[in-house]
């Protein structure tokens, strides 16, 4: 099932100011956005561990799930500290399951 978008604003308009703070904010968010989805392909890709049952192949697409749930909350959280509309109308909702 497919997660609720709500409707985008346009954010940041000419004439407004990020302070320094925020835009620090962003670069830490946006770094951890790196790492997950670094960890991401990791998991994906990681051929010395094959799935050797269906329990290690969902085990693993649970992982995935939950690394790309974060990675969209990361990155809610970042387009947030740049005075963006996130998708989401929460950043949580990224994480909470599907209904």
């Amino acid at each position: 099932m497919k997660k609720e978008q709500q409707q985008i604003s346009p954010g940041i308009q000419p004439g407004d100011s990020i302070s320094p703070l925020d835009i620090d904010d962003a670069v830490k968010v946006l770094r951890n956005l790196c790492a997950l989805a670094s960890t991401a392909i990791g998991v994906s890709r990681d051929r010395s561990e094959r799935c050797q049952s269906i329990d290690d192949l969902e085990q693993r697409i649970q992982l995935l799930k939950y690394l790309i749930d974060r990675m969209g909350w990361v990155a809610d959280v970042a387009l947030r500290k740049l005075g963006h509309a996130g998708l989401l109308a929460r950043p949580e909702d990224w994480m909470m399951p599907d209904v």
